[in-house]
């Protein structure tokens, strides 16, 4: 019985670990996804000053795909949680 009860958890595992999460909740619809495959080395969401608030914006120290897909606030922003008091805040 032990040994029926850790197949069966095994397996149950392994199921849970190859569904998405788009797939485990069905009334969700993916609309972005990254594999994170591209190396992008410290400090390079730097001078993201750009088009800011457009669909255009773009951080100048970001190549390639990261540079489309990617983007950080300006320096001088505040983050939400700082403009709302919480201790997170940076």
């Amino acid at each position: 019985m032990r040994r029926l009860a850790v197949v069966l958890f095994s397996t149950v595992l392994l199921v849970a670990a190859t569904v998405t999460p788009a797939q485990a909740a069905p009334q969700w619809k993916l609309q972005f996804a990254d594999d994170f495959s591209t190396p992008v080395p410290l400090g390079a969401f730097s001078d993201c000053n750009h088009n800011v608030d457009t669909p255009r914006a773009y951080c100048r120290g970001l190549t390639g795909s990261t540079r489309s897909n990617w983007w950080a606030y300006p320096r001088q922003w505040p983050d939400t949680a700082t403009q709302r008091g919480f201790a997170v805040g940076g």
